[in-house]
């Protein structure tokens, strides 16, 4: 429960966050896949789970777009995971594709298909610092638990190599995760801080 309980302390600094928004939903998608993805390191063959994975991940985009650059999380976890056969890796692509195809064709469908790419387009606003307003309280509280990041990140590197290779590979994801989600609050000045739910 120590998880929970620091997203919740964590939540509960910005009054946005404990509205329901687009990331709380793509949280959901997002932990699923990791879910799913751990254990394809011991599996051959898992077609389907890869192809759920990028479906899961498409769709998770359609709720928050930057999350889009989680796409990269694939390509990272293959690579990881030593899984190396296209089959894998096209049907990864093709899970990707899909929900955007239905999208389409409903858009399309509708005659709304050129300006709804257009507020695609529109969805990638750099973030500013002007988005930030935040008090005291809150900095001194972010600045404390960012330090105990670093620090334990810090002792996590050290202790990596003592694993056994399973968790080694495991816990490698979970960082380039950390790192691939801390790309996605660039292009998210519309949400500013929500963006740091993800993480």
């Amino acid at each position: 429960y120590l998880g929970a309980y620091i997203f919740i302390m964590i939540s509960s600094l910005f009054s946005d966050i404990i509205l329901l928004n687009p990331i709380l939903i793509v949280n959901i998608f997002i932990i699923t896949t990791i879910g799913m993805f751990l254990p394809l390191y011991e599996k051959r063959e898992a077609y389907a789970t890869v192809f759920n994975i990028g479906t899961l991940l498409s769709v998770a985009s359609m709720f928050y777009f930057p999350s889009f650059i989680l796409i990269l999380l694939i390509l990272i976890g293959f690579i990881i995971f030593r899984i190396f056969s296209w089959r894998e890796w096209f049907i990864s692509v093709l899970g990707l594709i899909l929900p955007y195809i239905f999208l389409g064709t409903f858009y399309f469908w509708n005659d709304c298909l050129l300006s709804k790419i257009e507020s695609y387009k529109s969805a990638f606003s750099l973030i500013s610092v002007k988005d930030f307003h935040l008090s005291l309280y809150v900095i001194i509280t972010v600045s404390f638990l960012g330090v105990i990041l670093f620090l334990s990140l810090f002792k996590f590197m050290i202790t990596i190599n003592e694993k056994q290779i399973r968790i080694r590979k495991f816990l490698s994801f979970i960082i380039w995760f950390f790192l691939v989600s801390s790309i996605s609050l660039l292009p998210s000045a519309k949400y500013s801080i929500l963006s740091y739910v993800m993480i």
